[in-house]
């Protein structure tokens, strides 16, 4: 069979030799041309992963991402800090391990938030950080089409509490001594 398929189709006579030549060596140009350019986009993507990443690590409020059931897949250097722990004392846990028992519907509710079409949805309510109760701002939302992830945003708002508690004690100071 080998013999029969041999003679039914030529050799490459020495004619066709640089042509054939030639057309492999535009081939391997091509070929490296693609290479150069899909280095170049590599590094480029390599930048972007680097600059998301430091924007993300180094972002002065907490983020992290949770799976559907709230466990914290990623957290931030912020979010760490807030939380009280080191982040790989963090990462693998669930959420709801920091939110006070009492606040824990609120927070059910928020994580069902985005996959009732609520995105963007916050609400304030204690965690239990290292050093002890604090008042914090979350706000969750998912990604376009990654919809077992959540992303969760938080800061810590204590400071902002306490004050506004100061200047409603010192309005209803002033307001008591004006009635006298």
């Amino acid at each position: 069979r080998l013999e029969a398929r041999r003679a039914k189709s030529p050799a490459p006579s020495t004619e066709d030799a640089p042509r054939l030549v030639h057309e492999l060596q535009v081939h391997q140009l091509e070929l490296e041309m693609q290479n150069e350019e899909l280095q170049a986009a590599q590094r480029e993507a390599e930048d972007a992963r680097l600059r998301f990443e430091e924007l993300f690590d180094f972002a002065p409020n907490g983020y992290c991402t949770l799976a559907r059931d709230g466990t914290i897949r990623q957290l931030n250097f912020a979010g760490a800090q807030v939380l009280g722990r080191p982040r790989s004392q963090v990462v693998g846990t669930r959420f709801h391990v920091w939110v006070a028992e009492r606040d824990l519907p609120a927070f059910d509710a928020l994580l069902t938030a985005p996959f009732r079409g609520q995105v963007g949805q916050t609400c304030e309510l204690e965690l239990l950080g290292a050093k002890g109760p604090l008042h914090a701002l979350l706000t969750v939302t998912t990604l376009p089409g990654r919809t077992e992830t959540i992303l969760l945003a938080f800061q810590d708002v204590s400071e902002r509490l306490r004050r506004e508690a100061q200047l409603a004690a010192a309005a209803a100071a002033l307001a008591s001594s004006q009635r006298v």
